[in-house]
């Protein structure tokens, strides 16, 4: 015990005493009482979180409230992912969060510490200033369980993981098959193979976006026949050979009126993973708005286009987004038009 300070010894000791009667007390129930085995191992698991931090035996907790569609998901798990390792920091997310990542992508549980969500529920809470673009001030953390609340939506936020996220990210076999299936299809209908053509996808949202008064009067903006055609030439200027369009919105009656290409795939009837999935297969992508689209364009390899002011002047909307939002929402080597 030479050189060990004794705050630390005495810790030690303590530990020792607490393992030693936590194994004493099993045996006991065993040898005479097995009923209470699940009563007692109950009430210390409900007791060790608030009782190990007193000893430096745990980490602290970060707990993040997921909320939204898919897009916000894996910017918020990307988020606390990569700030619970910065910060030495267990990251909890509940079941239900994390299992709708996992039906999709190769996302590893974060649901397996018992208590943990009791703990959340405790813990101090902290907010996010703004939800698109990097906000500096919510990195650095306190040393406490923390409860996280925001949209995260920063590539910098988890700039360093981005290696182990792609890995993540990855989407799941039978998702790929299926969509794999679609496309054959559609591209044999139009006399190509993927062999033999460039696929730009193309992500329109827009039917919610202009028809709920609430997402209107919050300042969402959906962009018009000219910013497709805008983009639709950009990329038509940077590629050679056949192009095929591969199209998936929420509102496929307009999507069908401004795009007239013949070669071009509208891809109707499809889940949420099978279309993110024959998006993320393409070549290049055009996307609108919403993070739906950021994380295809994240998965395409080739060119990104995106519409560089999703929301209306004055508006709440606009207040979510930093000033630098062009570069630190939306990478910068992708290429934005209004």
């Amino acid at each position: 015990m030479t050189g060990i300070h004794p705050k630390e010894r005495k810790r030690r000791s303590l530990r020792c005493v607490i393992v030693r009667v936590f194994l004493l007390t099993v045996i006991f129930l065993i040898v005479y009482d097995c009923g209470l085995i699940t009563v007692t191992i109950t009430f210390l698991h409900d007791n060790l979180a608030a009782i190990l931090p007193m000893y430096g035996t745990r980490q602290r907790f970060l707990c993040v409230t997921f909320q939204g569609g898919l897009g916000n998901l894996l910017f918020q798990y990307a988020f606390a992912y990569a700030t619970s390792k910065s910060n030495n920091m267990t990251m909890f997310c509940t079941r239900n969060d994390v299992k709708q990542l996992q039906e999709i992508f190769y996302v590893p549980d974060c649901t397996r510490y018992y208590n943990a969500e009791k703990v959340c529920k405790k813990a101090p809470s902290r907010n996010s200033r703004y939800d698109c673009g990097f906000d500096e001030s919510i990195v650095t953390l306190n040393k406490t369980d923390l409860k996280m609340d925001g949209y995260f939506q920063s590539w910098v936020y988890w700039k360093n993981e981005e290696f182990v996220l792609r890995e993540y990210f990855k989407i799941k076999q039978h998702v790929l098959n299926a969509s794999e299936t679609l496309m054959a299809s559609a591209l044999n209908n139009l006399g190509y193979s993927r062999s033999n053509a460039t696929l730009v996808g193309i992500h329109i949202r827009r039917g919610d976006i202009i028809t709920k008064d609430y997402l209107i009067k919050y300042g969402y903006d959906a962009p018009g026949q000219d910013y497709l055609k805008r983009a639709m030439e950009y990329i038509r200027s940077k590629v050679k050979g056949d192009i095929v369009y591969v199209v998936c919105s929420n509102d496929m009656t307009w999507t069908r009126r401004v795009i007239q290409d013949p070669n071009v795939a509208f891809m109707e009837g499809g889940s949420r993973e099978i279309d993110f999935a024959l998006l993320a297969s393409c070549d290049h992508l055009i996307m609108t708005v919403g993070t739906f689209g950021w994380w295809v364009g994240w998965m395409v390899k080739g060119i990104v286009v995106y519409y560089d002011k999703p929301f209306k002047n004055g508006t709440q909307l606009e207040k979510r987004f930093t000033k630098d939002y062009r570069t630190t929402l939306y990478y910068p080597h992708w290429v934005g038009f209004s």
